[in-house]
């Protein structure tokens, strides 16, 4: 109602659920939390007090959404940092001129809406103003607080709030400038009819392999499809696909459309094969023909007598499903709570779309989604799980049927190997780790990694040390006894985001590269996979939904610094080891490889599972360390650790004295709020001071100094402001 009391006409937008996926269900929806729930979208947006009551009694978890433009007088320049928005903002600053950011929403990604007073109707909503950048404006809406995102993040006002009479800025006018000369500009010619028109057969399998792209949304993904249909020489006619393909995005925007497509020139070396080959890499299969077979001439001398013969009325009967050809279906299973059909060999999920794209050419007069499904052998099941050890297929559980994705190893392993046989690996161990209660935690830690497939062991494994050293190495026999298939080693980067398929279909995850830095603000979200309970693992899918699996998963990470990561006193949950070893000549690490390779590995994991184990508590607290003593007493918060490291090496924003909390949160990637960024910094002794802009406006920014702390006690606000604006122009 507030947004309403002063002219922003509201609407209803999708939420996101307590299951972590958009109200409208669908687990795979591409707008997830941010699509309207009226009929009309952004157009239904209304100031009506019962009109909105009525919306929000029906949707009392909806989202909002304010409708920009001429109909609010709002203009947003949207800065997404997830597409280089932040480096873009920068650029068009040194462009254009500055650009005020009085008021300003941190979006639920971590992005930010910059507002703007409408300047007229220029102000249209537009993709991709710059790299990263979009414009909101007539034709458009934004969600705004208190509303959830996907991720897990919620929008919120930075400083000064709308909700609380704060006043939007005019439109520098740089910037209209350049939205005057771009609507100039804007010409939709339409090209020659069709030069080199496509065949039908050949738009049907462009079609259905775009159907295999999901990434409409991915910038370079869309560039390269397009420059693969432009390269097609068909004109409009590809145009047309692209289009097609595009406006699943809501991101679309014909005249940005068009520009693009006519800035792509001959060659480049992006072809229509390089569509199929990214469609082919999603599960699209291409098929040996597109046409069935041409009948037996016999067939045309029936049908010409039959031509010569009154024709017999009769009722038309249903089409019937075919019985045969349905072999090649056997590798696939339903999932139901996802709606997907999923292949047994490639564990990739297919829409029934993309299925029946798939296998069009098998069942050209039917819908081969429908010939699966109705076929009396196909196996449906409620879900995925993750069951080291059982080979059994389906599943019953808890009284659901669920499809195991473990794979077996299919490794051979001798019959028996000796503490000599595995020399060479213990030899790089006592190299790397010589401590023997080290060495001994680690062997058992892996040896019941090993043995006891199905069971957690509730700690992870830190291996720390010079770079360089094998300390990889050591770890090469782990993945050969649990098999490629179960080992995921993404990079840490991907702990940071909302989903976690680097859990989908692993029993051991290994983080390369681990620092401090990428381990912030995520201890809640690393709790569940370090440690049992909870007994069931949530993994989240992107597109995808979720299952749960039992929490059997194993986590190691590897780091070559020694603040590899902020460990508390009372932590249960890290084996951390730290090896000060120099690296070896070449020929070392390459005869080691060489003897992994020829059959240590193998070797290694005989050993392994031989070993006695049986006074190995897989429950009890990780032992203490000397090296994991050493990170628990130079631990400090992560984030007041970070903060006094780029205000010591005058990082951006701190290379003036006078900085925001939110452009702070915006140099460190929003992995921390505004808020607890300035509770920090005042925590570091940094001078707070709320600055009232000299415009006769309410236009109040809040500012911390950050060092020389007395002289900036006797400064003036002005002094202030000045300092602040510097930052850019340093």
């Amino acid at each position: 109602m507030k947004y309403a009391a002063q002219g922003w006409p509201v609407l209803p937008v999708h939420w996101i659920t307590e299951r972590g996926i958009c109200s409208c269900g669908k687990t795979d929806c591409r707008s997830a939390g941010k699509h309207p729930l009226t009929q009309k979208g952004h157009r239904d947006a209304t100031t009506d007090k019962e009109e909105l009551k009525a919306w929000f009694k029906k949707w009392p978890e909806a989202n909002l959404g304010i409708q920009t433009g001429a109909a609010s007088g709002v203009f947003v320049i949207d800065v997404d940092p997830r597409h280089g928005g932040d480096d873009s903002l920068v650029q068009m600053k040194r462009e254009l001129g500055p650009v005020p950011d009085d008021v300003v929403q941190v979006t639920g990604s971590g992005g930010s809406h910059i507002c703007f007073k409408y300047a007229g109707q220029e102000c249209v909503s537009t993709t991709n103003f710059y790299p990263g950048i979009d414009l909101r404006g007539d034709g458009g809406f934004i969600v705004v607080e208190p509303s959830n995102h996907v991720t897990g993040g919620k929008y919120y006002w930075d400083g000064d709030s709308p909700l609380e009479g704060a006043s939007l800025p005019e439109l520098p006018s740089n910037l209209l400038a350049k939205l005057r000369a771009k609507k100039r500009a804007i010409v939709l010619q339409s090209e020659p009819a069709v030069a080199n028109p496509l065949a039908a057969v050949e738009v049907k399998k462009i079609r259905i392999a775009l159907g295999f792209i999901p990434d409409f949304d991915d910038r370079d993904q869309w560039l390269t499809i397009g420059m693969a249909l432009h390269s097609t020489g068909a004109g409009d006619q590809a145009f047309g696909l692209w289009g097609e393909w595009s406006q699943q995005s809501d991101k679309f925007n014909l005249a940005d459309q068009r520009r693009v497509w006519n800035s792509f020139k001959p060659g480049g070396g992006v072809s229509l094969a390089t569509l199929f080959g990214i469609a082919k890499a999603k599960g699209y299969t291409p098929p040996e023909s597109w046409r069935p077979p041409a009948p037996p001439m016999s067939v045309y001398e029936a049908e010409a007598t039959q031509a010569q013969t009154p024709a017999k009325k009769h009722k038309r009967k249903p089409n019937a499903l075919p019985v045969g050809d349905t072999d090649q279906f056997k590798r696939f299973v339903f999932l139901k709570n996802h709606n997907r059909i999923f292949d047994t060999v490639t564990r990739n999920e297919l829409s029934r779309d993309g299925f029946d794209g798939a296998f069009l050419h098998v069942f050209p007069d039917h819908k081969p989604s429908a010939v699966f499904l109705k076929n009396p052998a196909t196996i449906k099941v409620d879900g995925l799980i993750y069951l080291p050890g059982e080979t059994d297929n389906p599943v019953h559980r808890d009284g659901a049927v669920l499809w195991n994705i473990w794979r077996d190893p299919g490794v051979s392993l001798p019959d028996e190997a000796t503490r000599e046989d595995v020399g060479p690996w213990l030899e790089h161990l006592n190299y790397l780790y010589p401590i023997p209660a080290e060495q001994n935690h680690l062997v058992r830690w892996l040896a019941c990694t090993l043995q006891r497939p199905a069971t957690k062991i509730n700690h992870a494994i830190l291996i720390a040390g010079n770079m360089g050293v094998g300390k990889d190495m050591l770890l090469n026999p782990l993945r050969y006894g649990l098999g490629e298939a179960n080992i995921c080693e993404p990079p840490a980067g991907e702990l940071k985001e909302a989903f976690t398929d680097y859990l989908h279909h692993s029993k051991l995850v290994v983080f390369q590269e681990i620092r401090t830095s990428d381990l912030l603000d995520l201890e809640n979200k690393l709790k569940p996979m370090l440690a049992a309970p909870p007994d069931m693992l949530r993994v989240r899918l992107f597109g995808r939904g979720f299952y749960e699996t039992p929490n059997i998963v194993q986590a190691i990470f590897m780091s070559n610094y020694k603040d590899a990561m902020h460990i508390s006193a009372n932590d249960r949950r890290y084996f951390a080891v730290w090896t000060d070893a120099e690296p070896m000549p070449k020929d070392y690490y390459d005869e080691l490889g060489s003897w992994l390779d020829g059959g240590g590995n193998g070797l290694v994991v005989r050993w392994l599972l031989d070993r006695d184990i049986s006074d190995f508590n897989p429950k009890q607290p990780a032992p203490l360390t000397q090296f994991k003593s050493e990170l628990i007493g130079t631990s400090k918060s992560p984030l007041k650790h970070d903060i006094e490291e780029r205000i010591a090496g005058r990082d951006y924003p701190f290379n003036v004295d006078c900085v925001r909390s939110i452009d702070v949160a915006k140099a460190m990637h929003d992995k921390y709020s505004a808020k607890s960024i300035g509770a920090v910094m005042a925590e570091l002794g940094c001078l707070p001071m709320m600055c009232k802009r000299s415009t006769g406006k309410r236009e109040t920014v809040s500012l911390f100094a950050v060092r020389n702390i007395e002289d900036w006690r006797r400064e003036s606000v002005i002094k202030w402001l000045d300092e602040y604006d510097r930052r850019l122009n340093k």
